[in-house]
């Protein structure tokens, strides 16, 4: 379910046969265990806070478990925010041009003894009185047209209180990799992170668990001869650093390139190397060991690893390359794993679908010497932070 699922329930209730009613507050929710409009009963009353838990209910930003109890005007808010899925901005004092700038398609907007939801638009999803002007005792169905109506923002003798705001994929993605970053149970945030979109929350979400998988090992490669590749759509990477670091990573990388000529190679890195940048003196090095230079691919906008992780996808895609070997020391690879994992689900997430490309494993300089290894070991806590604050960065 999505926001566009919220309003369109939301309008619905509006624009259906529901009328206002305390009686029957419920009675627009259909018991039938769907989402979206089809969860909503064929004719029924909802009064100011059913019809706002109804459209978010059926809309998938609460479960059904939160309109349990207690659910009204009077503790909405409280009740939203501890669901994880809003959070609250204190409006009183505020113009009514302020709060519709302000507030977010599907928020809420709560003052004593009402509440509201954001269509957009300025407009706003308000069940208000029954056919009698009272909260109880009107006839099932909306007798007047107007007991329960898209209508704009009004103001109120006794004022507005709070924004009821939910979170955006992004900011619930920001919470959960805080939270791993911080070395706490993510399994909540991840949840509430598929909760609130259909596909772009899932996906971040199989990145997080990626992510966490990799942090407790991955594995290394040191003989590029002895690393299966694909046979055609394949390119090494290999990352930018120091002139000693990359002459090292090129020397691990060539006899790959010798024992899979279809394989391409993709040099990243901005920084000055001997008047050159780091991409172009890498090119070089590559051309004056026989490499061809129609399998080259040069990527000198970067000047870090989140960059060469952003700028290197688009161009491993733009070739039509399905799989990619990162070549860099072995310190380093994880971090890089990581980040071109997350440039990859950067790209995908507006699309709603997966890009066909994937890692083909990791080629290292073995820079853990004189006790080299096949797998990096579980990342500590500062490796960690470095790690997710580059995440973050990239994300951005």
């Amino acid at each position: 379910m999505t926001i566009a699922t919220v309003v369109k329930v939301a309008r619905r209730l509006a624009d259906g046969p529901y009328g206002y009613g305390q009686d029957d507050r419920w009675g627009a929710l259909a018991d039938n265990g769907e989402l979206g409009v089809a969860g909503l009963s064929a004719s029924g009353d909802a009064d100011c806070g059913t019809a706002v838990g109804i459209s978010w209910y059926l809309g998938g930003l609460i479960r059904r478990n939160l309109l349990k109890g207690t659910w009204y005007s009077g503790n909405v808010a409280p009740k939203a925010k501890a669901s994880g899925m809003f959070y609250l901005v204190k409006v009183a004092g505020w113009s009514l041009a302020r709060i519709n700038a302000t507030a977010r398609v599907g928020a809420g907007l709560v003052g004593p003894g009402h509440v509201m939801m954001h269509v957009g638009g300025g407009k706003w999803l308000s069940f208000e009185t029954t056919e009698k002007g009272t909260s109880t005792g009107g006839k099932a169905g909306d007798q007047t047209g107007r007991e329960g109506r898209i209508r704009d923002l009004y103001p109120r003798s006794r004022g507005w209180t709070y924004l009821i705001q939910p979170y955006t994929v992004a900011e619930l993605l920001t919470q959960a990799i805080t939270a791993y970053r911080a070395g706490k149970d993510t399994a909540a945030y991840l949840e509430r992170l598929e909760q609130r979109a259909p596909w772009d929350g899932p996906r971040w979400a199989w990145f997080l668990r990626t992510w966490a998988k990799w942090d407790r090992g991955v594995t290394l490669s040191f003989d590029a001869t002895k690393l299966a590749v694909p046979q055609s759509g394949h390119a090494y990477v290999v990352l930018g650093a120091t002139i000693e670091k990359m002459e090292r990573r090129l020397a691990v990388v060539l006899p790959g390139l010798v024992a899979n000529p279809t394989s391409s190679v993709l040099v990243t890195g901005a920084k000055n190397r001997d008047g050159k940048t780091e991409a172009a003196w890498m090119r070089d090095w590559l051309l004056a060991h026989g490499v061809d230079d129609s399998h080259i691919i040069v990527e000198q906008a970067s000047s870090n690893t989140v960059d060469n992780a952003k700028n290197s996808v688009p161009l491993l895609l733009e070739g039509n390359l399905t799989s990619y070997t990162l070549v860099s020391d072995a310190s380093h690879l994880r971090r890089a794993q990581i980040l071109f994992l997350a440039a990859r689900v950067q790209l995908e997430t507006p699309k709603n679908r997966k890009l066909p490309i994937r890692t083909a494993g990791l080629l290292a300089y073995d820079d853990y010497s004189p006790q080299p290894i096949k797998t990096a070991l579980p990342v500590n806590a500062a490796s960690r932070d470095l790690i997710a604050g580059n995440v973050l960065t990239l994300l951005k």
